[in-house]
């Protein structure tokens, strides 16, 4: 029937909420964070009677959703790096209270900047305060349990990572629009000193266990609490070669 709606071929972007790991057996894949709206990026009337015609048919989805397309950047920013710098999951981001607050503390300036750019600011989501959409981007990092997100894994497969669209793209914005980011500064400078350290990490345990971060923790070594101590040149951290 979509021929009939559009007439001609038509294209919008789609966001998708879930990550999706493949399983080490190679039956399929499982899906975490499920059960959230697909959003169609695009406010044309056709686009919004194909999300009307996915919502019969039991799929959530909502049309001109550049709202959860923030979000989701937004839980990018605030969690894909750093799980790097920690190499660790989801789970162990959410169950560190120091990882805890640097992710709190990222997202409060990435928001600050956002809401800033008159070409942002008119796709930040509405209807809720700062904080409760902190705690809603927070609550959604849990949601994704054991799962890797997608730079941990492009960066322990060798591949590149995103860093200028993330966190690097809050710090340029700042400096575009004058605005200071220590701590989304602070993230791209420790990224840049995992890539450039040589021992490969730890192999990603293929049924992870526990949800804390591998021990010993990089994040604690390289970038130590106030009070402690680290040889940081006897430390290496790095992706595959």
């Amino acid at each position: 029937g979509l021929d009939e709606i559009f007439g001609q071929r038509t294209w919008c972007k789609a966001l998708v909420p879930g990550g999706y790991t493949l399983r080490p057996d190679g039956s399929g894949f499982d899906v975490t964070n499920a059960g959230q709206k697909w959003s169609l990026l695009s406010r044309e009337p056709a686009v919004k009677t194909v999300a009307a015609s996915m919502n019969r048919h039991g799929v959530a989805t909502i049309a001109g959703g550049f709202e959860a397309d923030t979000r989701k950047y937004l839980v990018n920013t605030t969690a894909n790096l750093l799980s790097v710098i920690a190499n660790t999951n989801c789970n162990g981001l959410v169950g560190d209270r120091h990882l805890t607050a640097r992710m709190r503390s990222i997202f409060r300036e990435a928001a600050h900047v956002l809401l800033a750019a008159p070409e942002h600011k008119a796709h930040f989501p509405t209807g809720v305060t700062l904080r409760e959409l902190e705690d809603q981007i927070l609550s959604g990092i849990a949601a994704y349990g054991e799962h890797y997100p997608s730079s941990c894994k492009d960066f322990r497969a060798g591949r590149p990572i995103e860093v200028d669209s993330l966190n690097g793209y809050i710090v340029a914005l700042g400096e575009r629009l004058g605005i200071p980011t220590p701590v989304n500064s602070g993230v791209v400078d420790d990224i840049n000193v995992v890539l450039k350290l040589d021992e490969a990490p730890p192999k990603l345990p293929e049924s992870p266990r526990t949800s804390t971060p591998t021990p010993p923790a990089p994040w604690q070594r390289l970038f130590p609490l106030p009070g402690t101590a680290t040889n940081r040149a006897s430390v290496s951290l790095s992706r595959r070669r």
